[in-house]
Formats: structure tokens, C-alpha cells, sequence
């Protein structure tokens, strides 16, 4: 025992000797004024690490740290200039329109929630920086479209353009879009011209949605679905919401009950990059295959 108590001992000695020698090599032949750049009140400065160092600890950071650091201008300028991912982020009213558009010329996104309440600068301006995102899945919550700004931007153009940024898109209203631009959605997730996989809008109107199954060459009337096409209608007969699923080749167009037989409710398109998760996704328990009746 005694023996162990001694060699605690003799090692932590040396610990603290190597430890003294690497602060004497490291200040070796420096002056008073380069060590105290190196050292602050006793700690060590980020400041004299190489650039790519202290990139690449950027990379380690939370979102609001990295803009914190941005008071320095050494570090601002480092930031400016460093790629990093983000698997997941909120950005609400308390960040400012820079910290946005720093964000989205440097992230790529994995996860990217944003919160319009109307109520800001952001508000007016977040439209015109969201669609220069690298994001994988995007969920645009807009609390409130009162501001004519906003109604003025969630238009055709706009959803073509989000399209483009991210592969998930998630929107709450969508009362501007005409089913025009849908169709064009549609046809860009067939081609393979747009990135998006997956579309979901939780608040869409009738007339929207019927017309858009007109484009596609659907009809839906007296609670039946006419088409010619090659297609496959089945009903979740389980869900209280009765919703249906459209399967168009590897596309499924999802709709609740409601916004066939009433005003407004949820709309999906999906594309199963796999035959596997297409029936997977047909074979669901509580699906019920819905009639065609040709025209």
C-alpha cells in the first residue's frame, strides 16, 4: 500500500513537470508581450491557434455560441469563411435578418424549423433568405399571414423556389398557391428536376386540392374516384381522420378525409425512392382499396 501511495505520488510529480516543461518550450525565446497574447488572466487564447483550428472548433459549437463569437473580429472573419453542418435548428424572431443570411451561406441544415409570427424585421425578410438554404427537411411555420408582405410572397414562385432547397418541405398554409404550381411540384418530383421528396401542407383548401387531382387526370366526385390512369386508391378506414392514399407510380399523394368532403385539410406527396417502401407503405394495417371507375 505504501509502495502505491509513493507512486500516486512520483506520477503526479512528473505530470506536473512535463507539465512545466511544455509552458517553458512553448514560451521559449518568446517576449513578455507574445506570452501575454498567448495567455489571458492565466488561460491559454483560442486567438494563436491556426485558422483551420479554430474552424474546425467552430464545427463543435451550438448555433447561438458561433454567432456569439462573432464579437471578435479575428473569429467573425474565421466564421465568415467556415462550411459547417447543423443537424438541427429553430430560428425564431430573436435571431436578426444577418444571422440568418451568415447562417445560410455557411450551414448546410439537416433539420431547419423557422417561426413567423409577424411580429418583426424577420418577418419581412425571411422569405427572401429561406429559399438560399442548404437544408435536408425545412417546416415553415407561419403563425400568422396578416402581413401583407407575406401574402404577397407565398405565392407560386416562392414554393418553386423552397423546392429547390431542401429535400422535406412542411408548410402550415398555403391559401396563395394555385394548384398550377402543385402540378408543377409534381411533375419536378417525377423528372428528378427538383430535390424535394416530400411535401406536406397541413392546411390546404378544397378547390386547391380537387383541381390539382383534375391536372393529374383524377376526378373526385359524389365520394367517387374516376380515372383512366394506372392508379391505386386505398382508404386508412382505421385513422379518425379517413385518410386516403393516392399511389401514382412511386409518387403517393396523401389527403385527409376533410379536405375532399369539406373546406380545408392536409395535403402530402411523397416519392419512394425504392419499390420496397412503396408497398411497405401499401401494405399499412387499416388500408382498404378504393374502387376506380374509369371514365
Amino acid at each position: 500500500m505504501i509502495r502505491q501511495v509513493s507512486f500516486k505520488k512520483d506520477r503526479s510529480s512528473l505530470s506536473r513537470s512535463a507539465a512545466v516543461a511544455a509552458r517553458e518550450k512553448w514560451n521559449v525565446g518568446k517576449t513578455t508581450g507574445e506570452k501575454t497574447k498567448r495567455q489571458v488572466n492565466g488561460y491559454f487564447s483560442i486567438l494563436v491557434l491556426p485558422t483551420e483550428l479554430i474552424s474546425h472548433t467552430f464545427s463543435f459549437l451550438s448555433m447561438e455560441d458561433r454567432m456569439r463569437a462573432r464579437v471578435n473580429k479575428k473569429l467573425d472573419v474565421i466564421e465568415a469563411n467556415s462550411k459547417y453542418f447543423v443537424r438541427e435548428l429553430r430560428i425564431t424572431p430573436r435571431y436578426s435578418v444577418d444571422a440568418i443570411r451568415r447562417i445560410s451561406q455557411n450551414a448546410s441544415i439537416g433539420h431547419l424549423e423557422i417561426s413567423i409570427t409577424c411580429s418583426n424585421e424577420l418577418d419581412s425578410e425571411i422569405y427572401d433568405i429561406i429559399k438560399d438554404f442548404d437544408i435536408g427537411h425545412l417546416h415553415l411555420e407561419n403563425e400568422c399571414l396578416c402581413n401583407d408582405k407575406l401574402k404577397e410572397t407565398m405565392v407560386d414562385s416562392f414554393l418553386l423556389d423552397l423546392t429547390k432547397a431542401c429535400k422535406s418541405l412542411h408548410v402550415n398554409e398555403c391559401n396563395n398557391i394555385t394548384p398550377d404550381a402543385l402540378y408543377q411540384v409534381y411533375k419536378n418530383i417525377l423528372d428528378g428536376s427538383s430535390k424535394l421528396r416530400v411535401l406536406f401542407i397541413s392546411d390546404l383548401l378544397n378547390y386547391q386540392c380537387i383541381s390539382f387531382l383534375n391536372l393529374i387526370g383524377i376526378i373526385y366526385r359524389d365520394e367517387q374516384f374516376f380515372s383512366n390512369r394506372d392508379i391505386e386508391v386505398y382508404k386508412d378506414e382505421e385513422s379518425e381522420f379517413e385518410s386516403l392514399y393516392i399511389f401514382d407510380g412511386c409518387l403517393e399523394i396523401v389527403l385527409t378525409n376533410d379536405i375532399i368532403e369539406r373546406i380545408h385539410g392536409c395535403f402530402k406527396l411523397e416519392f419512394h425512392e425504392t419499390q420496397e417502401s412503396l408497398e411497405n407503405e401499401k401494405r399499412r394495417r387499416g388500408l382498404v382499396r378504393v374502387q376506380i371507375n374509369r371514365e
